[in-house]
Order: C-alpha cells, then structure tokens, then sequence
C-alpha cells in the first residue's frame, strides 16, 4: 500500500454517514469500538433527515475527525479525542471496509494522524485503548511506535509522547 494512496479528509459527506452507520452494524467492524448505544440509529436519522450535504460539524465536538480514504473512496474513520487539559489525546481508528483490512492501511492512516496530532494541535501526548484482543490494532500502534502504558480490565492503554515521536526521525 502506497503512502500517498491514503488520505485523511477533514469533511464529512451525507454518504459517509451512511457509510460509517453500516460500519458500525457490522459486528465484525464494532466490537473493539467503544461507540455508545444507538449511535446507529443516530447515524441514520442524521443522515436521513438532513438536507446539508457536508456534515462536518456533528463529527468534531471533541476534536479532529477524519474519514479514511482509499483513492478517493471513504473506506474508514479516525477520531483524534482531545483529553482533559488539552495537551494530550486519544486515538480512535476503525477501517470499516473489511476487504481492506491487513493492507496496512491503518498504519499510514495512524501515521499521517500523529502528523497532524503532534505538528499541527500541538498534543504532548497521544494515547490509544485498545482491546486486548484486537491483536491487528496493538500491532499497528506498536509498530508506529506507541509504548504499552497501562493495563485497564479489558483494554491496554498504549502512549506516544511528543519527544518520543520525534526521535524516530533523528535516529
């Protein structure tokens, strides 16, 4: 997978909402996701009862959100979750396009993220939570260089810091 064949778009399109809502059914796709009850149904109401063609506004209460394209094809979504006192954030990646998945794609949509996390919000810190059985994912942030941090019941929470982002490109 080229690096270049991966983008994250700031705007959020009617179709992408569709597109995320069928995400989000598929057990497959949701069960490492810790979306909230009903966000389907939101989803769907949103996107049916809504005449805006860009939804962009309703996906970055909490921070920056991005959907995944493929050459130009939404193919997943990625949240950057502002925490606490602003300096840090939490990580959310899902591709929902289940042919897509073990192509690296998550990787380079995580990489370019940092790029933003770090260069363009100023965070200190970036964290993700995933679930202790989502192997693929722990794998992704291990290799982007996230250190295992904490141990939750069902998670383990994984850090990058600023610092340690950067010395990966002065060594």
């Amino acid at each position: 997978m080229l690096y270049s064949d991966i983008n994250l778009q700031h705007e959020v399109y009617r179709d992408d909402v569709f597109d995320i809502a069928k995400w989000l059914k598929d057990e497959d796709v949701a069960k490492y996701l810790n979306e909230k009850d009903g966000i389907t149904n939101s989803l769907d109401s949103l996107a049916n009862n809504s005449t805006l063609p860009v939804m962009t506004q309703y996906f970055n209460n909490n921070g920056p959100f991005y959907m995944i394209e493929h050459k130009n094809k939404s193919i997943g979504y990625l949240k950057i979750v502002t925490k606490g006192n602003n300096n840090s954030a939490e990580i959310v990646v899902a591709i929902g396009d289940k042919k897509r998945w073990g192509k690296g794609i998550g990787t380079i949509a995580v990489k370019k993220a940092l790029s933003e996390a770090f260069l363009k919000y100023r965070f200190n810190k970036v964290v993700a939570k995933i679930h202790k059985e989502n192997h693929r994912s722990s794998k992704v942030f291990k290799k982007v260089g996230f250190i295992e941090n904490e141990l939750l019941e069902k998670e383990t929470k994984y850090c990058l810091t600023f610092n340690n982002y950067i010395s990966q490109f002065s060594s």
